[in-house]
Parts: structure tokens; C-alpha cells; sequence
């Protein structure tokens, strides 16, 4: 399953986003211009996160050591890490 392209491009709702499992790619500009959107909580590894995804302000939220992290830094996503274990 994926977010496509621009699916909540200007969405000023938007201030907290937690993916279900399902979620796999995340398309360009999925979350941008979603101006009061801080996070979006990745609890698990995706396989294709576009760089062009999010605003500059939005922190991603994902396990430390995943290959959702390692997406992000290779793009310059802000990252911050969940508390808990990852379960796998």
C-alpha cells in the first residue's frame, strides 16, 4: 500500500500522522505544505520514502538501526527515535 503523490499536499489539518503497517511507500510531496504537520510515526520499515515527501520541519519518527532511518539520513529527513523496542 502507499500514499501517493501529493495525496495530502496543503493539508493544514494535519499536525500528527502515525503510518499503519500497511503503509509501504510514501510518494513526492505526500506531506508537503502541511504547515502545522511536526510529525509523522514510522513503526515500521518501508520501502520507499521520497525525499521531496515532507516539509523541512516535519521530524520522522522511526526505530533506531531500521532501514526507514537509513532512507532518512540518505535523504536529510530530521529524524527522532521511538522509546520503545522495535519487535521483530
Amino acid at each position: 500500500v502507499r500514499i501517493n503523490e501529493g495525496a495530502f499536499y496543503l493539508c493544514k489539518q494535519l499536525d500528527l500522522v502515525k503510518l499503519p503497517l500497511s503503509i509501504e511507500i510514501i510518494e513526492g510531496r505526500a506531506f508537503m505544505d502541511c504547515t502545522n504537520l511536526k510529525e509523522i510515526i514510522i513503526e515500521h520499515d518501508i520501502g520507499f520514502l521520497s525525499p521531496k515527501c515532507i516539509n523541512m520541519k516535519t521530524v520522522i519518527m522511526c526505530h533506531h538501526d531500521s532501514q526507514t532511518e537509513q532512507m532518512e539520513k540518505e535523504k536529510h529527513i530530521k529524524i527522532r527515535y521511538l522509546k520503545y523496542t522495535k519487535s521483530n
